[in-house]
């Protein structure tokens, strides 16, 4: 991980108020990302209005970057940017207008830059001896000719040319710019392609700086019209300076040239060995260029001098002297102008070493300032971030369903995460970032044209997922980004679904028709996977003929290299399981399951009857000396079998007989032995 130096200043300009805010610094993450941070928040609103907005837009952001739990970055800072529209539009309801700029750049483990804008607030690039613009002004002139409303050359010349046309409070929700808008076409399809180049983030290199900055550096000077400051000097300044001196560098040129505005700027720099080398060459550059030009007025002295002394010593003829008087004069008026000049520098010079005094004890004054608002802010992030720590979480009952809301024009249906029971509007050209588990209704057609018994298509993405919609009509169209895992349900629309992901030069397009499909971007693991769980599933690379996914199919392609060979194979049951999972969070999920899951889960395993233990009972003994009731009558003294013993003889019962044990089986326990009685004998 490469260091990165942070620096940022401000100024008041000319303005009463400081409506700016500004901060620079580093966070690590939950998940050990080290995130360097620039932000800058332009306030627009009078009566103190436009400072707080851009004082709880600017922490809202900081708080989010910290505890935000997308693990994409440019979908940690859209969200961030959305939370912070969210709190300056609910605390400002009250002054109607009152709103913000938000401009952020964030460099990843000090390697990758990512940026996020709304609003006219700029980041600047300098790479080697180039500045580049990386943000778009989001006024009346950039955004009407992208929605192809206008041209470019009519929207410069209305009249709203300058107007905002995004700013975070003034609406309930605001599109967010996390685009590198490196060329000038005012397209549709080139702020889709700066988009992109934004998810991937741009890598720095040995040297680079990052200049955020509210418009009051990036102006023109109310005095002549120029810029308050060039790219030239820029250069200047950042090439030879770091932190929080460049900052100030790059903030004198523009109140040098009597800002009208507030001036605020913020730096994230990589280390450059020749800076140190140029700032001393640039003071040895100041002090020559000082003792030229005193030394410059002390020759001109002498000359004069010498000139004086010749003039006055010349010839004494009549016929010279009134042309010596004549030169003499000329000569004082010189002298005279001259000393004017030397007084004039004198003073310049003093005036300059009051200034340079007074600008001392400004930054002075300016430090305890930025001290006092420094700790101000870190307490309040400090205490948004410990209440959001210690919060202990609260269970939430599932959503129920609810009857369709009326839609309003532009409309195409509603979202809304696994905790809310508020549907949050969705229109096209919107993008949904899921914070948590969330679920998308799609249903473009006005509640009255609307039949209430057929089902809207149904989205549900995962945690950490993006999408963007292009269009709905007779089909459902939208984008899928990186680390993003979606299953859709086609509900009525009889065309389906087409889902578009863009991962290289080529993009991949999948489609189902009538029932669902999963699809899984992971950019980590270099896979796209669409698996078809029913209906009549295809996938097409850019513009190729479209390829079959047979139902019960998944396909897998390596997004970097779509010329590779697809890999066709059966649906794991694991994929069934996690998206189960999923769609459990939602009663419309739950219906769900069985229309698209059910085939693929793995089927309970069926009971193994439990062995029963047998043990048997023991026979009972018959009883000795019973009444022997045979068929003969017994009249003599001997003894006889089966007749009725009268006489003093006795008579011999039958042996008693034992029941046979069972035979010990594996599922029978042996029977425990009996003491068994001997078998009496007869008597003699």
């Amino acid at each position: 991980m490469s260091k990165i130096i942070t620096g940022y200043h401000f100024d008041t300009g000319t303005r009463e108020l400081y409506e700016d805010r500004v901060r620079a610094g580093q966070i690590t993450r939950a998940n050990g990302d080290v995130l360097h941070y620039a932000v800058v928040a332009d306030g627009v609103g009078g009566e103190n209005h436009g400072e707080r907005a851009a004082q709880v837009g600017l922490d809202a952001a900081i708080v989010y970057l910290q505890t935000g739990l997308e693990k994409s970055i440019p979908a940690l800072m859209s969200k961030a940017m959305h939370s912070a529209n969210h709190e300056v539009y609910w605390s400002t309801r009250q002054h109607k207008g009152t709103s913000t700029t938000l401009t952020a750049a964030v460099v990843l483990n000090g390697e990758t830059l990512y940026i996020a804008n709304v609003g006219d607030s700029r980041v600047y690039l300098v790479r080697g001896n180039k500045v580049s613009q990386l943000t778009l002004d989001h006024s009346f002139k950039n955004i009407i000719p992208i929605q192809g409303k206008m041209s470019p050359a009519a929207a410069t010349a209305s009249p709203r040319a300058n107007v905002l046309m995004h700013a975070i409070g003034l609406e309930e929700s605001v599109p967010v710019d996390i685009g590198f808008h490196i060329r000038d076409e005012l397209t549709e399809t080139e702020y889709k392609r700066a988009q992109l180049r934004g998810r991937k983030g741009l890598p720095l290199k040995t040297g680079d700086s990052v200049i955020v900055c509210s418009d009051g550096l990036t102006g023109a000077s109310p005095t002549d019209g120029k810029p308050l400051i060039e790219n030239e000097e820029i250069l200047q300044v950042v090439g030879a300076q770091e932190g929080n001196r460049a900052a100030r560098g790059l903030v004198s040129f523009a109140l040098g040239r009597d800002a009208d505005d507030n001036v605020s700027v913020a730096l994230l720099q990589t280390p450059d060995p020749n800076r140190k080398t140029k700032a001393v060459n640039q003071q040895r550059e100041i002090r020559k260029n000082a003792a030229v030009f005193y030394g410059g007025i002390a020759v001109a002295t002498i000359v004069l001098f010498g000139l004086l002394t010749f003039f006055f010593f010349r010839g004494r003829t009549n016929s010279t002297i009134n042309a010596d008087q004549t030169r003499v004069a000329m000569l004082s008026a010189q002298t005279a102008t001259f000393n004017a000049f030397q007084v004039e520098t004198r003073d310049a010079a003093q005036r300059a070493q009051d200034a340079e005094a007074t600008a001392a004890r400004a930054t002075a004054d300016q430090s305890q300032q930025e001290e006092l608002l420094a700790v101000q802010q870190t307490q309040t992030i400090e205490a948004a971030v410990a209440a959001t720590q210690t919060a202990q979480p609260t269970a939430t009952p599932l959503p129920t369903n609810t009857p369709r809301p009326t839609l309003i024009p532009g409309q195409i249906g509603f979202y809304r995460g696994k905790s809310q029971e508020e549907l949050i509007p969705l229109f096209e050209d919107e993008a949904v970032i899921a914070v948590e588990n969330s679920e998308i209704q799609i249903n473009h057609i006005a509640a009255e044209e609307a039949d209430e018994e057929q089902e809207d298509a149904s989205i549900y993405i995962q945690s950490g997922s993006e999408v963007e919609f292009s269009q709905v009509g007779r089909q459902v169209e939208f984008r899928v980004f990186e680390e993003s895992d979606l299953l859709i349900e086609t509900g009525r629309y009889q065309s389906g679904a087409e889902i578009e992901v863009r991962a290289s030069s080529d993009d991949v397009t999948f489609s189902v028709v009538g029932s669902c499909m999963g699809v899984l971007y992971s950019e980590a693991n270099n896979e796209v996977t669409a698996a078809c769980f029913e209906g009549q599933c295809k996938f097409r690379i850019d513009r190729d003929d479209s390829i079959n996914i047979p139902t019960g199919s998944r396909v897998t392609l390596n997004p970097l290299d779509l010329t590779l060979d697809p890999i066709i194979e059966d649906i794991p049951a694991s994929s069934a399981v996690s998206y189960r999972t999923l769609l459990s969070d939602f009663p419309g999920g739950l219906q769900d399951v069985p229309k698209c899951l059910q085939p693929y889960l793995p089927v309970p395993p069926t009971p193994t009857p439990t062995a029963t233990l047998f043990i048997p009972t023991n026979t009972p003994e018959a009883p000795e000396g019973g009444n022997n009731s045979g068929g003969g009558n017994n009249s003599g003294g001997g003894s006889s079998g089966g007749g009725n013993n009268s006489g003093g003889g006795s008579s011999n019962p039958p042996p008693a007989t034992e029941a046979p044990a069972p035979e010990p089986t594996q599922d029978t326990a042996p029977a425990r032995p009996t003491a068994v009685p001997q078998r009496p004998t007869a008597s003699p």
